[in-house]
């Protein structure tokens, strides 16, 4: 009791919270009594008076406290003396004065200069996770009490002092919030907000990277795989230079390598990107990993975001080139392959002579060299199978399919234009007077003699046409100068034919239903082609399965299709959707190939191979075209080619760990016969061509894969390429649904792909090594702890689509209905426990429901059959017989339909 308190005893007088009670809230519900206290805050703050009152601004929220507590205790169920939840374990001062400041923090947020954010949720958030950090620094709190908090978007603030004193809270969050209030921090929120303090660790090879370019002075490039966190690395970057890197992290540099930032001046940054939505995402991250709100506001046409340290340019190199190089304090390149070699980059380049981090996954030693003389140099390189190593980069499937090229009538044209070229010219071209033929270099030409040159091949040919002595006979014979003409456009007519698209249609509708898939198309036609197909397949499930990325508002698209989807597929053009865009959640791609082989593919891999959970397992379909008509196939030509670009996908599928594996789309008219008749023939054009006329590839990687491949076609029936086995790999345990796990071994050598993927029943029935190697404990209402084996988690997550833990508690906890004597199972069995150790010489009672009985008992059974099949039909079989899948639903708390949740059992249980 406080001296106002004393005084308002003895003289008998009403406080102006007990006034403003009386007057105004008793007549209303107690349950809204926070809205209303909160509707009159802002009148307090703008001088109004309440009525007879006498509230001002500094008493309104210790006169208030009281009733607003006792309010959000009404609304919620909650017993104030009882209750552990933070509501009843602060003062209602405390209440008060979070909610007072929260309404202030709303009014400040719709009058400041450098932020368009109208709600408090997302500013509280970032104050208390930045206080967090903070108190982390100065060992307030231990690092491994950091997390994050996440408040409810668009939250009125009563919403969000309930969110914060009526849900179970670390104590940590709630004592920082009301600390920050008591000390009247309130001013400086907007401040904090927009501070760039990392609250996300950096992984090791993340740590690595930042060290050595703070060691080289802050200037210098590296190259890191798609998906191993370049953009992090970055924002690690602005952090250390404007801010505070994470508490874990400060211990990678010393004091020197920190900058100057004592001064009054604005820091200016300077972010370049090829396309504005990798620009957007960079917005986006300073959300997620920075925790400062997503600015979308800009000046003067320009995207610049300005914050209360500074401003950001995110620019591309078009609009570097119109300004430009400002002054700059830092400077980061990112996906700096794209643009490193385009018209006056250079000296855009020369002029970055500050701090500068360039970021690449594919740069070559032109790219490199650009950079290098620049005083910009590699120190850093992790690559996908480093990634892969460290847990960064899932494992991953990667499966070529052949399919006939679409529209081959101009390929069969200008492809007879080259054989008939090749008849007439082939055996011999009498040579111009004049022509020097021995400055000429004559390798990749069959036959020089006197005053003709001969050719068989169309390789020949083309080596040919290119050279000056192709140069002079084109000036000097018209139909050879049609025959050059069609040697040349033979190969780029090739490089635009698309794949048969409906093999991307039936690969999409093999994966939408259990898989998030990326289907990455090479132009907007293309998409309404797929698309049409797919809605008429389809139905009225179209419109939930399938999102198309849209030009104009594309990050939101894929954030959408990132966090709310549970399966379906996202399909957009490749040259926007294909590369630098953060997608965490897909796991199978579906990408349509490009004419010409670039490195670009394996940036497309990485649109599924994020692994925010570091137990995912992707699949990547490269759909690749191949000529197939009579008129349109040089079987020579066509079959080296084939050849070479295979070696190539090996050679990268060898560097990591992702050989893929080839096969044909047996719902065309493409034949392995076809696919094998073109390799023989490729092999043959090798054999004749070499050594004196054949080029082999330099790099030694894809020779010894082209050198295989050659050997494999003449010692094997069939084709060379489509006997080439899928890789095993060592899959994390509780990688998906579709995992198989050992006893007594984390990881599990198995082989994975297509047929595993689309996981029917008869597939999973022929397994044999499902025996579990990870439990979760739960406890049944007698005490004993029941292990339930990973694999059957994943198959209740697969049968009940949410809440696993609710659904496996509730069957132990709730469901109790008879009871069972279960005999110890030894190690030596089945690899797992089902009781605890200390139990385990003698028999135990537990109480279990039906389904829960059929399971163990389907699992201590001994049978030649897969147990995970013969317990898959256990659950759903029990569950359907008893009818009790509206229980389950209600007791589960799931989201989806009752017909839904059905459909799944009966796709699992047989007739019992």
């Amino acid at each position: 009791m406080n001296i106002d308190d004393i005084a308002d005893s003895v003289t008998r007088q009403d406080t102006p919270g007990e006034i403003f009670h009386s007057e105004w809230l008793s007549d209303l519900p107690a349950g809204q009594w926070p809205a209303y206290i909160d509707q009159n805050a802002r009148l307090v703050a703008d001088g109004i008076v309440i009525g007879s009152t006498g509230l001002t601004k500094g008493d309104f929220a210790p006169e208030t406290g009281e009733y607003y507590q006792q309010g959000l205790a009404a609304s919620a169920g909650i017993n104030i003396g009882e209750t552990s939840l933070p509501l009843g374990q602060h003062d209602p001062t405390d209440i008060g004065r979070v909610a007072w400041s929260l309404n202030r923090l709303r009014d400040e947020l719709s009058e400041s200069d450098y932020t368009d954010l109208e709600n408090p949720s997302r500013a509280v958030e970032a104050v208390l996770n930045k206080r967090l950090v903070a108190a982390a620094e100065t060992g307030d709190i231990d690092t491994t009490d950091l997390g994050t908090i996440r408040l409810p978007e668009d939250a009125s603030v009563t919403t969000l002092v309930s969110e914060v004193f009526c849900r179970p809270r670390r104590e940590s969050y709630v004592s920082l919030l009301v600390d920050t209030v008591a000390n009247r921090e309130t001013t400086g929120l907007l401040n904090r907000i927009d501070e760039p303090r990392m609250v996300t660790q950096l992984w090791d090879h993340q740590r690595s990277a930042l060290t050595a370019w703070l060691e080289h002075d802050c200037r210098g490039y590296v190259d890191m795989a798609t998906a191993t966190g370049k953009t992090f690395l970055g924002l690690a970057a602005i952090a250390h230079h404007f801010g505070s890197l994470h508490p874990a992290d400060t211990d990678i540099f010393d004091a020197s390598q920190t900058p100057d930032n004592e001064t009054d001046d604005r820091a200016t940054v300077l972010i370049i990107a090829h396309r504005d939505l990798i620009l957007d995402q960079w917005q986006r991250e300073f959300d997620t990993h920075l925790n400062i709100p997503e600015r979308r506001q800009t000046r003067g046409g320009e995207r610049t975001a300005t914050f209360e340290w500074g401003d950001v340019h995110f620019w591309t190199p078009n609009r570097l080139q119109e300004r430009g190089v400002p002054e700059t304090d830092l400077i980061i390149l990112d996906e700096a392959h794209h643009y490193l070699g385009g018209s006056g980059f250079g000296g855009l380049l020369d002029e970055m002579n500050g701090d500068v981090l360039a970021l690449s996954g594919s740069l070559d030693s032109t790219n490199a060299r650009t950079l290098e003389r620049r005083d910009i140099p590699k120190l850093f390189q992790f690559s996908l199978r480093d990634g892969q190593r460290a847990g960064v980069i899932p494992q991953f499937d990667w499966d070529v399919i052949f399919t006939p090229y679409r529209n081959q009538a101009e390929l069969a044209n200008i492809t007879t234009e080259c054989r008939d070229g090749i008849e007439t010219f082939g055996s011999g071209i009498d040579l111009p007077d004049g022509i020097n033929i021995e400055s000429e270099s004559t390798n990749n030409i069959d036959a020089v003699s006197g005053d003709s040159i001969s050719f068989t091949t169309l390789s020949e040919a083309r080596s040919l046409v290119q050279s000056s002595v192709g140069r002079d006979l084109k000036e000097a014979d018209p139909e050879f100068r049609s025959f050059a003409s069609a040697v040349m456009g033979r190969q780029l007519t090739r490089y635009n034919l698309s794949p048969a698209l409906s093999t991307v249609v039936d690969l999409t509708l093999d994966h939408i239903n259990q898989h998030k898939c990326v289907v990455l198309l090479e132009t907007e036609c293309e998409i309404e082609y797929v698309t049409d197909k797919l809605a008429s397949q389809l139905g009225e499930s179209y419109e939930s399965l399938i999102t198309v990325l849209d030009s104009d508002d594309a990050l939101s698209t894929v954030r959408a299709f990132d966090t709310d989807a549970d399966n379906g597929a996202l399909i957009g053009v490749a040259q926007t959707l294909g590369e630098g865009v953060d997608i965490e959640t897909a796991d199978v791609c579906i990408n349509r190939s490009r004419g010409r082989l670039s490195r670009s593919l394996v940036q497309r891999m990485g649109r599924v191979l994020r692994n925010p959970q570091e137990n995912k397992y992707a699949q990547f379909f490269h759909v690749m075209g191949v000529p197939t008509r009579d008129g349109a196939i040089l079987p020579r030509e066509d079959g080296v080619e084939l050849l070479e670009t295979a070696s190539q996908l090996l050679a990268w599928g060898d560097s990591f760990d992702a050989r893929p594996v080839f096969r044909i789309d047996p719902e065309t008219y493409l034949t392995e016969d076809a696919l094998s008749s073109l390799e023989i023939a490729g092999v043959n054009a090798i054999d004749r061509s070499s050594p004196d006329q054949y080029e082999w590839p330099e790099d030694d990687d894809i020779q010894s894969n082209l050198e295989s491949l050659c050997s494999r076609a003449t010692d094997i029936d069939g084709s060379a390429l489509m006997s080439i086995e899928r890789q095993s790999h060592k899959r994390p345990a509780t990688a998906d649904s579709y995992t198989d796990t050992s006893a007594g071994d984390d990881t599990a050598t198995i082989e994975s792909g297509h047929d595993i993927i689309k996981r029917v029943p008869e597939a999973v029935a022929e397994r044999d090594t499902d025996a579990p190697d990870q439990s979760t404990p739960f406890v049944s209402a007698s005490g004993d702890t029941i292990s339930v084996p990973a694999w059957l988690c994943q198959l209740i997550e697969i049968a009940t689509t949410d809440d696993l833990e609710t659904f496996a508690a509730q069957s132990v906890r709730s469901h109790l209905q008879e009871s069972l004597t279960l005999a110890t199972v030894d190690a030596d069995d089945a690899g797992q426990r089902l009781v605890s150790d200390e139990q385990s010489a003698e028999q135990n009672q537990l109480s279990l429901n039906p389904a829960l009985k059929s399971l163990v008992t389907a699992y201590t059974a001994e049978t030649d059959a897969s147990r995970q099949a013969v317990v898959e039909t256990a659950l759903a079989s029990t569950i359907m017989k008893r009818d009790d899948v509206e229980t389950l639903i209600r007791r589960g708390n799931l989201t989806a339909s009752q017909s839904d949740v059905t459909q799944r059992l009966e796709s699992l249980s047989v007739n019992t």
